[in-house]
């Protein structure tokens, strides 16, 4: 069985929101103040990661609007 270690609280609920629940809950092991969540990688796994990633986070919605970001888009002139 491989492991995806899920890092962040907001991709975590994001899958618990999709019906991915984590198998376990560990502290982090570099930052034992937080904890990673381990999830046993599957296909659905890995399709919600990607959209959260690509479409659905913050980032990439900001990407998407241009420009919010400072220096990740460059102005044309």
């Amino acid at each position: 069985m491989s492991t995806f270690v899920c890092t962040k609280f907001r991709l975590c609920k994001y899958l618990l929101d999709r019906n991915i629940i984590p198998y376990a809950s560990v502290p982090d092991k570099f930052n034992p103040g937080y904890s990673v969540y381990l999830f046993e990688e599957t296909e659905k796994l890995k399709a919600a990661v990607s959209q959260y990633v690509n479409v659905d986070s913050w980032t990439a919605k900001q990407r998407k609007n241009k420009g919010v970001l400072k220096n990740e888009f460059k102005e044309e002139s």
